[in-house]
């Protein structure tokens, strides 16, 4: 089990994007904790309702009846209390959570057994993890907590990486676009001096270079790259053939998929 819970966590953390963090969810996280049934949910703001589910193990059908009992269910308000894990038998005893609601409908499916577990990203449960096994199958145990415990702590911390990256994103698109209108050639770049934005008139500059040596953009980022320890004041690059590019460096963008 150590080597699955490896590889869900090294797949988990190799995500470049939401898409990809969802993928390596439902391609082996299930297997580390050998889980008949499987759900991420991103919540709303208010945490009273999934924003996205992810599943494996779990037909469209549950996962839409289990809304119905999401407000009854004591493993959920535990989680997102306390933000951790927990399961069924051990939160409530084995004799309460045999004639619990919850535990009666899971039967109804052929599950008896829940684990969940809180996603937290700076402070807040912005998810949970659902396990469930088979009734006839063993119950989770202190082994199952704290390997799923382990499985939240590294999604929350690849989750808000990805979160971030997307809002960076999302700002540099705000920004190239904003300089639209400076009238100068102007490149966004991290503190490595790579490329991340450009306004209209460096995309121009860019797309009339005979090759990718000629190209401008390639000298100012070479140029910003020399200066990646400098502070963050725009600079104003000259290029080889004469072209005055301003630049800006922000940092927080290094490794960003765009």
């Amino acid at each position: 089990m150590e080597a699955a819970l490896i590889k869900a966590i090294s797949a988990i953390h190799r995500s470049d994007c939401l898409d990809d963090f969802e993928h390596a969810f439902l391609q082996h996280v299930p297997a580390a904790i050998e889980a008949d049934a499987f759900g991420l949910y991103l919540l709303d703001a208010q945490r009273k309702a999934p924003e996205k589910i992810v599943a494996n193990g779990a037909p469209r059908v549950f996962l839409e009846e289990y809304e119905n009992y999401r407000g009854l269910d004591p493993i959920y308000e535990f989680v997102v209390r306390h933000r951790g894990v927990a399961d069924g038998a051990h939160l409530l005893g084995s004799r309460d959570w045999r004639s619990h609601p919850l535990r009666k409908w899971m039967q109804h499916w052929g599950l008896g057994h829940s684990l969940q577990g809180a996603v937290v990203v700076k402070g807040e449960v912005v998810g949970t993890v659902n396990f469930a096994r088979g009734h006839a199958g063993r119950p989770f145990n202190a082994r199952s907590r704290w390997m799923a415990q382990v499985v939240c702590e590294e999604a929350g911390a690849a989750l808000e990486r990805l979160l971030q990256s997307r809002e960076t994103a999302t700002q540099l698109e705000l920004l190239s676009a904003c300089f639209d209108s400076v009238p100068m050639p102007l490149v966004i770049t991290d503190f490595r001096g790579e490329v991340r934005a450009r306004n209209r008139r460096a995309q121009a500059e860019s797309s009339c270079a005979p090759s990718r040596q000629m190209d401008p953009l390639c000298r100012v980022a070479h140029i910003v790259s020399e200066l990646a320890t400098s502070t963050r004041q725009t600079l104003e690059v000259q290029t080889d053939g004469g072209e005055t590019y301003l630049s800006m460096r922000l940092a927080g963008c290094e490794g960003l998929c765009l």
